[in-house]
């Protein structure tokens, strides 16, 4: 194949193409980094125009904020002091009698001669005031010797006392009251009775307790108690105390004492009458009334025949002797010998439990009586006493 290269003059044509190969691959040549070009700045752009203002529309009103706290000012000053009245008026100057006052004419100031001696003074008598005359001043001298001072002249009268001035007082200030002070706590309420918690709950006896602490220097003898039973309240008086029993006579205790509670002597009462001469030589209801002559009513308020007491001077000459009992209210108090009472004795003869709780209680204006019977053998025990022993309510 001819190449279509075209014609040189003086050369001949090229020659076929060899064949294509791959010589070996070459080093790598050396990597060589050129100097740093300078640093170029671009011109500066024009500035952009300026961009227009845009206001927003105007946020809506927030809520109302919460009223303020009431703050009190402070309380206003004291107004001012009413004016002060005028001053009394002052009372007349009383000046005594001037003596004559003399002066010459100035004359000129000769030379200071020696001080003289002192002549005797002599105050002859006040004349009438001569008339002032005063010559012209003359040239101040040299200052001459002291003169001697002369006598003090009568003290003038007091002039009289001016009458005081009129008071005036301003006007009252306002009346300020400062606020009431809280109420004090109520302080305890009074009662006769004080309440004793040291005792066992369950009787010794109808008539006895025991007591778990010494209680000797409070309680006494002739004290009134008042005591809680099954829910009611029973009344008695105490006939005597040791360290650990308290004994009573009155309302019998016939279950645990829930309650005990006692007063002193002056909340009890105790009456006392006689009927003399023979007093049994028949049945009465009434003994007060028929053989006394006495008719007794309570003028007190409620209270409780808690004990009956007797005695007579003599005895019945026979083995029994008479029955007597008490009366409220036309109802027997004593429970003894099946509600009959007690038989009289020469000695003091009383009650100790046996009292009929339904009708030991007396209210105002109830009448009290003297029971006896005809059981005496011979009817006649004479003189007979009866104390009973009330318990106020």
């Amino acid at each position: 194949m001819l190449d279509d290269a075209p014609y040189v003059p003086g050369q001949g044509p090229t020659g076929p193409t060899g064949p294509s190969g791959t010589g070996p691959t070459g080093a790598t040549g050396a990597t060589i980094t050129g100097p740093t070009g300078p640093s170029g700045t671009g011109a500066t752009g024009e500035t952009g125009p300026t961009g227009a203002t845009v206001t927003g529309p105007t946020g809506s009103t927030g809520p109302t904020g919460a009223q303020g706290a009431t703050v009190t000012g402070p309380t206003g000053a004291t107004g001012p002091t009413g004016d002060t009245g005028p001053t009394g008026a002052q009372g007349a100057t009383v000046t005594g009698p001037t003596g004559p006052s003399g002066t010459g004419p100035t004359g000129d100031t000769g030379a200071t001669g020696p001080t003289g001696s002192a002549g005797a003074t002599v105050t002859g008598p006040t004349g009438a005031t001569g008339a002032t005359v005063t010559g012209p001043p003359g040239g101040t001298g040299a200052t001459g010797p002291t003169g001697l001072t002369g006598s003090t002249g009568p003290t003038g009268d007091i002039g009289p006392t001016g009458s005081n001035g009129a008071t005036v007082t301003g006007p009252t200030g306002p009346s300020g009251t400062g606020p009431t002070g809280p109420t004090g706590p109520t302080g305890p309420a009074y009662s006769i009775w004080t309440q004793e918690t040291n005792f066992t709950a369950t009787p010794a006896s109808t008539s006895t307790l025991t007591m778990t602490s010494d209680v000797t220097g409070t309680i006494k003898v002739g004290f009134g108690l008042k005591y809680t039973i099954g829910g009611t309240v029973y009344y008695g008086v105490v006939t005597a105390i040791t360290s650990n029993l308290l004994t009573l006579a009155g309302a019998p205790m016939g279950g645990d004492v829930t309650a005990l509670y006692w007063c002193p002597a002056h909340h009890v009462r105790q009456l006392v009458v006689s009927v003399p001469g023979k007093f049994a030589d028949a049945a009465n209801t009434t003994l007060l009334k028929t053989d006394s002559k006495l008719s007794i009513d309570w003028d007190l308020g409620k209270a409780y025949l808690v004990r009956i007491r007797h005695i007579v001077v003599t005895d019945d000459t026979g083995a029994n002797q008479p029955i007597v009992n008490v009366s409220v209210n036309g109802s027997a108090v004593g429970t003894s010998n099946t509600n009959a009472g007690l038989a009289v004795a020469e000695t003091w003869t009383s009650t100790v439990v046996d009292i009929n709780t339904s009708n030991y209680d007396i209210n105002n204006d109830e009448a009290v009586e003297v029971i006896t019977d005809a059981s005496g053998s011979n009817d006649d025990a004479v003189d007979l006493t009866v104390s009973m022993t009330f318990v106020l309510e």
